[in-house]
């Protein structure tokens, strides 16, 4: 079972995402509206309750939950949700942050963290389904970085994926239209994210040299 708790965008993203995986996706929110109307777009099972209520969590039977993602648009309320679910046993917790020094804390006990950006989805996404790959994300671990970026209003738009290279990054895929693709025919059109792999020291000048 995978449990992502919280109202928001990100969090409705998520669990379209996952609910594409062969598992048992439950989604918590707030309101009980929310919860129904996600619970019918995605095929989610929908259920009230406050991600800050340990009681509530208490709810869900976490003994049954491989994975936990807390996503809420309140990073306090992330932290405390994913370590109440660290304390209950489960093995993977996820949480969408974005100050450092709270994904630092939180990553030495344990909890894997996701910038709250637009991205978020996706990276939570691969660290569930791919985390090995997503171990790549974090900064500075293994010296490596996975780095996304928008096509729109950069000289990449118009060529094709293989035509893209350099000697500090390498490219990955492309994504659009929520799919991906490693097609060295395939051309980039403006609404195209690239993802490279580069080292964290180059990351500035891949970003320079596709700009």
């Amino acid at each position: 079972m995978i449990v992502i708790v919280g109202e928001s965008k990100i969090s409705e993203s998520i669990v379209k995402m996952l609910s594409k995986m062969n598992e048992r996706v439950v989604f918590m929110a707030e309101s009980a509206e929310e919860a129904m109307r996600v619970s019918t777009d995605t095929g989610a099972v929908g259920v009230k309750g406050n991600p800050a209520s340990p009681a509530d969590i208490d709810e869900l039977d976490l003994r049954k939950a491989k994975i936990f993602v807390a996503a809420t648009d309140k990073e306090e309320t992330n932290v405390l949700a994913a370590l109440y679910a660290k304390d209950c046993g489960v093995k993977s917790v996820l949480a969408i942050v974005h100050n450092h020094a709270t994904a630092k804390m939180l990553t030495k006990l344990g909890v894997v963290c996701v910038d709250a950006d637009e991205q978020a989805a996706r990276m939570t996404e691969l660290s569930i389904a791919r985390p090995a790959v997503a171990k790549l994300i974090a900064i500075g671990e293994y010296g490596m970085d996975l780095v996304e970026i928008s096509c729109r209003g950069t000289r990449l738009a118009g060529k094709t994926f293989g035509e893209i290279g350099g000697a500090e990054f390498r490219p990955v895929a492309l994504y659009r239209d929520g799919k991906f693709s490693i097609n060295p025919a395939e051309f980039i059109s403006d609404d195209a994210v690239l993802i490279i792999l580069c080292s964290v020291e180059a990351t500035k000048n891949a970003l320079r040299s596709l700009s």
